[in-house]
């Protein structure tokens, strides 16, 4: 048997299968499951080891014949552990989902094997595995050899990096160290694996890791060497770093938008994708999966664009509910939609990206939920990306943990808001008291209540209407600084709601109202989605009512329900006190009468009359 077709395979029991196939293409294939037997094995030309665990391509290379320069593959190699499997002299490969390619590699090497010069047909032996790129430069630092990975990455073909020399390919600011560290090289000093940025056909910069070593061709010394992209990797490295950061500042600041607008330039800047667009959904309602959307941020979209986007249509409930269903989901929190697949007309919804790559669509939708509490309170939207396998659980899981912390801190904020709302009502019902108890007449309380509610809390419309006989005498309203009457007023059966009120004596809550059903004049009039009534009474007769709302669904809540009714219970008092106010003064004034009459049947006059009165 010829010594080239000599191979070893250092592996699991289930790696027979490949020492099996090689048998069968004349290949001497001898397989070793414990690294222990290596010594009691005759000699071998190529050796197939399993580098899942990295001590054994060690024991490996403790029996190789180095006078044979026998190349050791070391496979499933973790990318951690690269530079070590390098420095030890094996080529490393990332895991194989079959023994395919590893038969390929084996039969190219039995061709390439004896043919000169020995070091580079070794190097075309492994030329077509594709996680990284060879070449190798002669003493005056020219390329004599360059894999097609490598050609690739630099997007030139080899004619054009052969010859020349290697600093025309490295980044300008990287090429004097670039430099130093080759010409050492060749002076035997070893360097461990580092990051070069190299230059692509079209000038733009692209990290890489390099690994190199001094080697003998025909006499002479060379450098051949190892080449892997690691843009992915250093850009997750950075959005990472930026994650950590900007946590910090997250958590600090208070304002929604802003806190998301952050998250948005943070994308943009390191997170692999040129356009960011983040949907923060109106928190008010019960599930903000199907709310409006009540915020819009933006990244790398021109002012145009910007307006483009404000001004065409949005996601429906409909369309969130199928994008981020298990359908379109890949890894935990991100949903990839390509054109072709999705299920809705594209055209007038967002805006198209602007970059086509091979394996990613302008027309293709990427989403990363903002999700909190199991709920879902906004998305962001990203688009042209830097590398067209963005969409990749990989690639996008610091995207989703920077998601994941804002979709925290907008909730965080939100809960503030409402916390300082409730202050700010709390402070309100204190003051409302005093202002009331200087009111003359009813009208003037109920006047004063809808200044002060108006003024003090902000609520778009607040009414109140003075009830006499059943129906309404008056009614007051305001939408800006002043309180006018509405003349004449809606009659009793038009609020609609009212009655509920009056008949179970509490204030009634209508969080979200029908536009094309409005239940109270006030809807109509003023274009009110969520509305709240309470009813005032005055010694168990209604005697008025308070009418709030805004133009949100669900902008009202609990607490505008319990501030109303606070107010109504002051109103109450109020009334309560004008009326004893009055009563004692027509008994202050018929004590006085009494006081001066002068015979018993005047007295009777002035009795009769205060009765009547």
């Amino acid at each position: 048997m010829e010594l080239k077709k000599c191979v070893l395979v250092v592996g699991p029991e289930d790696w027979e299968g490949l020492a099996e196939e090689l048998h069968g293409l004349g290949f001497q294939a001898i397989h070793a499951a414990d690294p222990a037997e290596l010594g009691s094995l005759p000699p071998w030309c190529l050796a197939v080891v399993d580098a899942s665990h990295p001590e054994v391509v060690a024991s490996v290379f403790r029996h190789v014949d180095r006078t044979a320069s026998c190349p050791v593959l070391a496979v499933n190699a973790s990318p951690q552990e690269f530079p070590r499997l390098l420095e030890l002299g094996a080529i490393p490969i990332p895991g194989l989902a079959d023994i395919k390619p590893l038969v390929r590699i084996v039969t190219r090497w039995a061709e390439v094997a004896c043919s000169p010069p020995e070091v580079e047909a070794r190097l075309r032996l492994v030329e077509g595995i594709a996680w990284f790129g060879l070449y190798m430069l002669d003493a005056e630092l020219n390329v004599t050899y360059v894999s097609p990975y490598l050609c690739e990455l630099l997007a030139r073909p080899s004619e054009e990096v052969v010859g020349q020399s290697v600093l025309e390919v490295v980044y300008p600011e990287d090429r004097a160290r670039v430099e130093l560290v080759l010409r050492e090289k060749l002076a035997g000093k070893e360097y461990p694996p580092y990051p070069v940025r190299l230059v692509k056909s079209d000038q733009t910069p692209v990290w890489t890791e390099v690994y190199s070593r001094k080697v003998e061709v025909s006499g002479r010394p060379h450098i051949m060497g190892v080449v892997r992209e690691v843009e992915a990797e250093r850009r997750r490295q950075l959005i990472q770093t930026t994650l950590f950061r900007l946590v910090r500042e997250l958590l600090s600041e208070s304002d929604p938008k802003a806190l998301l607008q952050r998250v948005a330039d943070a994308i943009v800047r390191v997170g692999g994708f040129r356009r960011a667009v983040i949907s923060l959904y109106d928190l008010n309602w019960p599930d903000p999966l199907d709310a409006p959307v009540q915020d819009v941020v933006t990244a790398g979209l021109t002012e145009e664009e910007v307006r483009r986007l404000l001004s065409g249509g949005g996601m429906t409930p409909e369309h969130r509910r199928t994008y981020f269903s298990d359908e379109f989901r890949i890894g935990p929190e991100a949903y990839y939609i390509p054109y072709h697949k999705n299920p809705f007309e594209i055209e007038g919804t967002g805006l198209p990206g602007t970059v086509e790559l091979e394996g990613w669509s302008p027309l293709d939708l990427l989403f990363v939920p903002l999700r909190v509490e199991g709920m879902i309170i906004g998305h962001i939207s990203l688009d042209d990306p830097v590398d067209p396998a963005a969409p990749t659980p990989f690639t996008l899981e610091p995207i989703t943990h920077l998601a994941a912390v804002a979709a925290l801190a907008v909730k965080r904020a939100y809960e503030e808001e409402l916390k300082l709302r409730h202050e700010r009502h709390l402070k309100a019902a204190r003051e409302m008291g005093r202002l009331l108890s200087q009111a003359a007449s009813p009208g003037e309380v109920l006047r004063r209540a809808v200044s002060f509610i108006r003024g003090q809390l902000g609520y778009r419309f607040v009414g109140a209407g003075l009830l006499e006989g059943g129906r309404v005498a008056s009614f007051w309203h305001s939408t800006g600084e002043e309180v006018e009457p509405w003349e004449p007023p809606p009659p009793l059966e038009e609020w609609g709601t009212l009655a509920k009120a009056l008949e179970e004596r509490a204030p009634q809550l209508l969080p979200r109202i029908d536009p094309d059903r409005p239940t109270c004049p006030a809807a109509r009039r003023f274009e009110l989605a969520s509305v709240l009534m309470a009813p005032v009474f005055l010694e168990k007769e209604p005697k008025a009512f308070l009418v709030v709302g805004k133009q949100k669904p669900y902008s009202l809540s609990k607490l505008d329900l319990g501030t109303i009714e606070y107010v109504a219970s002051w109103c109450e008092l109020t009334l309560d006190v004008l009326r004893t106010r009055e009563r004692l003064a027509g008994l202050y004034e018929l004590a006085h009468s009494l006081a001066r009459v002068e015979d018993r049947k005047q007295l009777l006059r002035q009795v009769i009359q205060a009765l009547r009165g």
